[in-house]
């Protein structure tokens, strides 16, 4: 996949820092079986499943048997996984003294199944008619809550992984970012709040210059096999955005941070952050007029099946909507996809 204005980078041979691996072109792998099994374990067990019928809990994973793999080939993340799980549980109906036991058993979870192909078979030592509606319960609510959990794994899986494998080039051994300075009075770190406000500085550094061009504006849609949590982290994990531009990036994201991707290509500036919902971004190409951004907004819209994608941009200079279109739909829809397997069936 050629890069906007250049040939294609992998026939580029670049020097490498460590001499290993040119543009990530070459086949790598990493063991990820030994972590999987870890990261199961934790989010699987003391999984508490509450209703009216009752409260059950895993109690403990009994088996974990298979192997994952993270491979990296020409720059794109390629992730082989395939596992077996068994667990018991415990559960007790209300007014009843009596703790009921029994098993789950997951004998499917690979790459080549989505989540919902998943089987989770649920069963009981028990035989009476509180067991019933136990069962029930966990057949059900669950075995959705179990499904989150496995989503949570291989989102964590992808992050995790794509760190090592893709690999910083000459260009970017120390990205070069320069940091807002925090306030007195402001908090230096704190947890992920739903929306995050632009204080008085950073309005100011984020107002576009006017420039006298004719623009036009584009609204793009896009449907994504995946949650639009894991969208939301594609667009501003700079691990994950290595991944899928395939090359280094730049990259502070919170509200007035800077990013620069495809060596330079594209820059720009996070105006808006609305985790899993919303970005709204100063966005320019480097072919484009001395200092005009455009305005980026992107929404993301929860469905059932899918995550739709709608980027909103205006400002584009006249001359550049068609390159900038099949910009996004090539480097950042289809990249995406390919590299993340959003374009399969939801994970």
């Amino acid at each position: 996949m050629a890069k906007w204005g250049e040939g294609d980078p992998r026939w580029i041979v670049e020097e490498r820092p460590d001499a290993t691996n040119v543009n990530n072109w070459h086949w790598t792998e990493k063991n990820a079986t030994s972590w999987s099994q870890s990261k199961l374990k934790q989010l699987l067990e003391d999984l508490e499943v509450k209703g009216s019928e009752g409260t059950c809990k895993i109690v403990q994973l009994t088996k974990i048997e298979g192997e994952a793999y993270a491979n990296n080939r020409k720059g794109k993340l390629i992730f082989f996984y395939e596992w077996c799980i068994k667990c018991d549980w415990e559960g007790v109906v209300p007014g009843n003294g009596k703790t009921y036991k029994g098993e789950i058993e997951i004998p499917n979870l690979s790459d080549e199944n989505g989540i919902n192909d998943i089987d989770i078979e649920v069963s009981s030592e028990n035989n009476d008619e509180n067991v019933v509606q136990l069962l029930d319960m966990m057949r059900n609510q669950g075995s959705e809550l179990i499904r989150a959990k496995i989503s949570e794994y291989l989102t964590q899986l992808t992050q995790e992984y794509a760190k090592g494998l893709i690999l910083p080039t000459k260009k970017n051994v120390t990205p070069n970012l320069r940091l807002k300075e925090v306030k007195k009075g402001e908090p230096a770190t704190g947890t992920f709040t739903k929306e995050i406000i632009l204080n008085e500085d950073q309005q100011k550094v984020a107002t576009p210059k006017e420039t006298h061009i004719s623009t036009q504006s584009l609204k793009l849609k896009e449907e994504f096999k995946c949650s639009a949590a894991d969208l939301y982290t594609a667009l501003t994990d700079p691990n994950m955005v290595c991944a899928f531009t395939r090359g280094p990036v730049q990259m502070e994201p919170t509200v007035g941070g800077k990013f620069v991707l495809f060596n330079g290509i594209v820059e720009g500036q996070f105006l808006e952050m609305i985790p899993g919902s919303r970005l709204k971004m100063l966005w320019r190409m480097n072919s484009w007029p001395s200092d005009h951004f455009s305005t980026v907004e992107v929404e993301l819209n929860q469905k059932t099946d899918c995550t739709e994608l709608v980027v909103d941009q205006a400002g584009i200079p006249v001359t550049h909507i068609t390159n900038t279109e099949d910009g996004w739909r090539q480097h950042y829809f289809e990249s995406m996809k390919q590299t993340f397997g959003f374009g399969a069936q939801l994970l």
